[in-house]
């Protein structure tokens, strides 16, 4: 199954549009107080998901979780149990692990480099049960270096990120 959306910047720096295949505007992004954290507003059903670098408390960098925020009539918003928590471009899904912009299996690096294409790749051969056991690494050197050089197979492309103008 593929899909294709376009975003567009919106009216400030900190708000994107979200338009489907047909053109359709089908959400929107909006900042919200804090630092890095962005609300994902569904103009067809009114769902509201939370993107935040915040993992486990803490701002990281190459990381990102997102939450359904659940609207309640009398308390206003609660945040639901993470839908998606991606750490050091890596995540888990239906028992596997995959890559986000990595570097496939069978593509040469030059080819990578110069290419426009970023790859989500699935990790066969990853070393963990859980991405959050690469956390007990965190303060080991080479653990940056070591994630880098996981290759999989590609499984997805994202490509034309940040290069349509408005």
């Amino acid at each position: 199954m593929t899909s294709e959306f376009t975003i567009k910047k919106g009216p400030t720096q900190w708000e994107a549009k979200i338009f489907s295949e047909n053109g359709k505007e089908v959400a929107e992004i909006k900042k919200r107080g804090g630092q890095s954290e962005f609300r994902l507003l569904s103009k067809n059903d009114n769902h509201e998901w939370l993107l935040t670098n915040k993992i486990d408390g803490e701002h990281r960098r190459f990381s990102f979780s997102i939450r359904e925020v659940e609207k309640q009539q009398e308390q206003g918003q609660r945040e639901k149990g993470a839908l998606l928590i991606v750490r050091d471009n890596i995540f888990k899904h239906n028992g596997m692990f995959y890559m986000l912009a990595n570097h496939p299996e069978g593509k040469s690096w030059h080819n990578y480099v110069n290419n426009p294409v970023r790859y989500i790749s699935r990790l066969d051969n990853f070393p963990y049960s859980d991405v959050s056991e690469m956390d007990e690494e965190k303060h080991h050197q080479n653990l940056r270096h070591k994630i880098k050089r996981f290759r999989g197979v590609p499984v997805g492309e994202a490509s034309g990120l940040g290069t349509t103008p408005e």
